[in-house]
């Protein structure tokens, strides 16, 4: 009788390729991602968050997670182009055309924040839309809303990690003729203080709109 020894070489190459079939097959039956819009994230908590205060259901539809355009970075984001794009270069409208905007008192749902400081919040933003070429005056052929939803006032250890404040903000710029959203945003900026997370805030969508 004969005794015949495996191969065992071969025996790993069939296994490995076993093995990498069974991958190749499992993601064809993985589960579609979840959809990046706010509404449908892991944010979007009606108990935990502030939602629905100032930007309601049909917005936040619309917002996907991640935009960011010359540099400037938001955690949730529509802006009107084509379609949902993370990295719009152009708007479907001309900034620059408008002219002038309107500011209205910025709203805040984050508490006591003192009386001054939703106001300093609308100066930072007033001057970021002076930046990107636009009068402010209270006749604006454009009107940007902003909201506090969230702050955070000072630094905290938790679990050996470093929280700065910050600042949680949403934000509509429209079309003050047609009352059409031309912007979205929901985004949290962190800073040394949360005067400079608003500052920065202000700042980054300065860059975002140019």
């Amino acid at each position: 009788m004969v005794l015949r020894i495996p191969n065992r070489e071969k025996n790993m190459k069939r296994s490995k390729m076993w093995l990498m079939l069974a991958v190749v097959c499992g993601l064809f039956v993985l589960p579609a991602a979840k959809a990046e819009t706010f509404i449908q994230s892991d944010d979007y908590k009606d108990d935990d968050e502030v939602v629905g205060k100032f930007l309601k259901d049909e917005d936040y539809r619309l917002m996907i997670k991640d935009i960011e355009r010359n540099g400037a970075e938001f955690d949730w984001g529509w802006v009107k182009t084509k379609g949902k794009v993370k990295k719009p270069k152009n708007f479907d409208f001309d900034l620059s055309s408008y002219k002038t905007i309107t500011i209205p008192k910025v709203q805040n749902f984050a508490g006591i924040l003192g009386k001054e400081f939703p106001e300093a919040v609308r100066d930072y933003f007033k001057e970021a839309a002076e930046t990107v070429g636009l009068n402010v005056s209270e006749k604006g052929n454009l009107e940007l809303d902003i909201a506090i939803v969230d702050a955070k006032k000072d630094s905290t250890y938790i679990y050996f990690a470093y929280v700065q404040p910050f600042i949680e903000l949403e934000i509509r710029l429209k079309d003050r003729s047609t009352g059409e959203s031309l912007v979205l945003l929901r985004n949290q900026e962190h800073g040394s203080g949360i005067d400079d997370a608003a500052q920065q805030s202000a700042s980054e969508f300065a860059k975002f709109m140019r």
